[in-house]
C-alpha cells in the first residue's frame, strides 16, 4: 500500500491509512510521513531519507522498534544493488 501525505498536512489520518499502518503482513509506504502525528506511526518502522550530496543524493535508512534487525536483515541482499558511482553529465 502507498500513501502520499504531502497535501494532507493539516488533516488527520483516514481509517484506511490507520488500518494499513497496523498491518504486519505487507509493506506500507508513506511519503511525507512527517505530516502525520508520530503517535500514529507503527512502533517498528523504517525511515528513508534522501540527502543532497556533492555527487548527487545519498539514501539514509533508519530502522526503529523490535523488528529493526529483521528489516535490515531482509534488506541487506538488496542494498548493494543500489550502490553505484554517479558522475555529473556535462551540459
Amino acid at each position: 500500500a502507498h500513501f502520499d501525505l504531502y497535501r494532507l498536512e493539516l488533516q488527520g489520518p483516514d481509517e484506511t491509512l490507520l488500518d494499513e499502518l497496523g498491518r504486519h503482513d505487507r509493506l506500507v509506504a508513506v511519503e511525507w510521513i512527517n505530516h502525520l502525528d508520530p503517535s500514529y506511526w507503527p512502533d517498528s518502522h523504517l525511515t528513508l531519507r534522501w540527502n543532497e550530496t556533492v555527487a548527487g543524493r545519498e539514501l539514509a535508512i533508519r530502522a526503529k522498534g523490535d523488528y529493526a534487525g529483521l528489516y535490515f536483515q531482509r534488506l541487506e541482499p538488496f542494498l548493494n544493488t543500489f550502490s553505484r558511482e554517479t558522475r555529473p553529465v556535462d551540459g
